[in-house]
């Protein structure tokens, strides 16, 4: 991802303009915004939790990531895929995406 947001901000730097919805927009400003975008996915623990028992992606201290949910009240975070697996230094979380658009998920 990082490759296109470079690449959007060179063209910019040349004039290009990106066009969404028939609208123009400096490529710069599109590439600065889906680069806030990302970087703001990531939450800390420290700022905040996510409701109980609502799976998330979360990224421990030794920079391992998996889909995990909090029980109530507890800093022991439950693998979502292998309920034996408990994670208890967990730094970061976010929010999974919205399941994709298809044959069976419309």
């Amino acid at each position: 991802m990082q490759h296109l947001i470079d690449k959007w901000r060179e063209r910019a730097g040349k004039g290009y303009r990106l066009y969404v919805d028939g609208i123009g927009s400096p490529v710069k400003q599109c590439a600065d915004e889906l680069e806030q975008a990302l970087s703001e996915q990531w939450v800390s623990v420290e700022d905040g939790l996510p409701d109980d028992y609502q799976d998330v992606l979360i990224n421990t201290a030794y920079s391992k990531q998996a889909v995990a949910y909090r029980m109530q009240d507890s800093a022991t975070w439950l693998d979502s895929m292998r309920p034996n697996q408990t994670y208890g230094s967990v730094t970061h979380w976010q929010p999974l995406p919205a399941p994709p658009k298809g044959d069976n998920n419309e």
